[in-house]
């Protein structure tokens, strides 16, 4: 793959029965090269990188450290990949936080429920991409009956004034619960849940019967 800046995925895993597949380096695959990084920004992943050298071309004021593991992929069950599709199509309700582990919503059969969690900060901050899972609910011909944002307190941010520096900050973020309102809506989706595969099953059985 020479001339592509993905290089990492040229690289081969290296993969024991039943554990996780990761990187090893130097290695055969990597030609002697170790794994160099820059950077250790928390929030902002492209104020960071990555690239192969060779160990007697690192800078003077580079750090080797010896013993650690680059995960790069681990599964649930190790002797089916597709089990988390599996799971998906007998799933009636997904409740997850904000991510691009929503998008498997698309393995779920027609008229199921997805509920949606955000950090705090991101209502305000994040512009209209974090409505991008709900469009693809719609669109998947799911229920997407509202979303939970965390309410936003101002004062948190260390860089007031600058949104930019200030949604960097949230992006990330843990996401905070109010139990009472988690409650009351899990009650309410989970109910029309119910009422909704009842009418469903009345109307196949009026279908099938005979006449």
């Amino acid at each position: 793959m020479k001339g592509n800046t993905w290089f990492m995925s040229s690289l081969a895993d290296t993969f024991e029965k039943n554990e996780v597949e990761y990187l090893y380096f130097p290695s055969k695959t990597s030609k002697g090269h170790l794994l160099c990084m820059m950077g250790n920004d928390p929030n902002e992943g492209t104020k960071n990188s990555y690239a192969l050298a060779w160990r007697e071309g690192l800078p003077n004021s580079a750090i080797l450290l010896k013993g650690l593991s680059f995960i790069s992929s681990t599964y649930y069950d190790y002797q089916n990949l597709w089990h988390g599709v599996e799971l998906l199509t007998f799933t009636d309700t997904l409740a997850l936080p904000h991510g691009a582990q929503m998008t498997n919503m698309i393995f779920m059969d027609r008229n199921n429920t997805v509920m949606e969690f955000f950090p705090k900060g991101w209502l305000e901050l994040a512009g209209m991409g974090q409505y991008a899972l709900h469009w693809l609910a719609e669109h998947s011909g799911m229920k997407h009956p509202r979303a939970w944002w965390e309410k936003l307190n101002k004062k948190e941010c260390p860089h007031p004034g600058n949104k930019a520096e200030c949604w960097h900050y949230y992006k990330y973020g843990l996401v905070g619960h109010n139990a009472t309102y988690f409650a009351e809506w899990a009650r309410a989706v989970l109910k029309q849940v119910k009422l909704s595969k009842q009418k469903s099953n009345n109307l196949n059985n009026l279908d099938t019967c005979s006449c």
